[in-house]
């Protein structure tokens, strides 16, 4: 393995501007609306069990998600959540779903039962970061660890469209 020195150009920079053509990256990337979109759920006097499924907005066709953020009350002393898709309801020609469910595809056994949690970040780690949606899919947390209190959940993404 060699170490890098000197410029060295990203595959935007290369395309755009030292070879002064087309980007070799998809359009939305250079030129995309980025769009902001939030969701409250309020438990109200209740705690979330196990089977709890939240579902809290729904994302386009062709959205990429570039972030995430989950801002949550302490919901008690137990309580994790996950947050991810549902699968899509358009399949191809043969039947299979364009976006297959990915339950945790944000968040797996995120801890909402230490203390609050304001505006966590999703990690570039995660199945859905910079995932570019080919079916519209419906943002959704499960609940695989009861909370033992009620609280709010506001769940905060931005992404790319067009």
């Amino acid at each position: 393995m060699a170490a890098l020195a000197g410029q060295q150009n990203s595959d935007l920079y290369e395309s755009t501007v030292v070879n002064k053509g087309v980007p070799k990256v998809h359009a939305q990337d250079v030129y995309g609306k980025v769009r902001y979109i939030a969701a409250s759920f309020d438990s109200g006097t209740d705690t979330l069990g196990t089977t709890a499924l939240l579902k809290m907005f729904q994302l386009p066709k062709g959205a990429k998600v570039i972030d995430m953020a989950l801002t949550s009350s302490d919901l008690g002393d137990s309580g994790d959540l996950d947050v991810g898709w549902g699968a899509s309801t358009e399949t191809d020609e043969d039947g299979t779903v364009l976006e297959a469910a990915n339950p945790d595809g944000f968040w797996a056994d995120l801890d909402v039962n230490a203390a609050a949690l304001e505006r966590t970040r999703l990690a570039s780690s995660a199945d859905g970061f910079h995932k570019r949606f080919n079916a519209a899919v419906d943002v959704e947390i499960t609940v695989p660890e009861a909370t033992d209190a009620a609280g709010k959940i506001l769940l905060e993404c931005w992404y790319i469209v067009e």
